[in-house]
């Protein structure tokens, strides 16, 4: 699809954190932007790859039975949901559900006891996660998202269209064009097992990533939303930025792998040039695409 290459290398360069082994956690998204803007288009290309779990919802019952063995059998890295608001959906969402998969993307889970449910495991599991959901239902969450800390465990992607690619996918349309699939990229990891390679991230590099972090942590510190008034008021975001940084860190890992089609593991300045490229979208500009 138009205008959306640099999001799908986004995507799967967090999807190949997976196979990564000298990592912190595996890299998660959270796509933010208005309706029609093609987030579901984009998250959808993590079903090329086996280790991902693409669901177009989910409970807690199925995220106990069914996809946190597979995570714990190391078949599966991601959880990949494209409407988020599939989920926000159930009643008991935002108390059994989401602390999970704010466990999952950070510590780790462990021990669980929700709602009758008792379950131990011997190591903390641990997944990335992708999803998107609308600017218009992300203000109304935004205080308890900040509150638990749901935010600062993935990285934050917005985006909107300029008045050019919005006539530009009209075309597209009008054209009957097709939105095509490449599965290149993941056939050439499909014989990697996950949490399976080492990648080096040179010092020169690490301090790069380290400046970069904390530029995004201080640019990210204030969120401006429109009241039901209509009158602007922000909220205050500011945190110390160390959740960030790993993630960084484990993305830039994965654009190695990446960019290295599975023969290189050394982070190197193309890396670093790639993933200072996809910063302009990590923030709450919504830049123009």
């Amino acid at each position: 699809m138009i205008k959306i290459s640099e999001l799908k290398e986004m995507l799967e360069c967090s999807i190949l954190t997976g196979i990564i082994k000298n990592k912190h956690n595996n890299t998660s998204l959270f796509f933010i932007a208005k309706p029609e803007s093609g987030k579901s288009e984009v998250i959808s290309l993590s079903r090329d790859y086996e280790s991902v779990i693409y669901t177009n919802d989910l409970s807690f019952a199925g995220l106990i039975k069914n996809i946190i063995p597979q995570i714990q059998n190391d078949r599966l890295s991601h959880i990949a949901i494209p409407d988020f608001i599939n989920v926000l959906s159930h009643r008991r969402a935002s108390e059994t559900l989401t602390p999970v998969l704010n466990s999952l993307m950070a510590e780790g889970v462990k021990d669980l006891k929700f709602y009758g449910v008792e379950n131990t495991y011997p190591y903390p599991i641990k997944a990335g996660f992708v999803t998107g959901i609308t600017k218009e239902m992300f203000d109304t969450r935004i205080q308890t998202w900040k509150n638990i800390g749901f935010l600062t465990r993935m990285i934050v992607v917005t985006y909107s269209y300029s008045e050019t690619t919005r006539l530009q996918i009209h075309n597209y349309i009008k054209d009957g064009d097709s939105f095509e699939r490449d599965k290149t990229q993941a056939s050439l990891y499909e014989k990697f097992r996950l949490n399976s390679i080492d990648v080096t991230i040179p010092s020169e590099i690490a301090v790069q990533v380290q400046i970069l972090a904390t530029a995004l942590t201080n640019q990210n510190a204030i969120y401006t939303m429109q009241g039901r008034t209509g009158r602007a008021w922000k909220m205050d975001l500011k945190g110390y930025g160390f959740r960030l940084h790993h993630q960084l860190r484990t993305l830039i890992q994965g654009i190695c792998l990446y960019n290295g089609k599975g023969v290189r593991f050394e982070v190197d300045e193309t890396d670093f040039n790639k993933l200072q490229s996809f910063t302009k979208f990590m923030n709450f500009n919504f830049t123009e695409l």
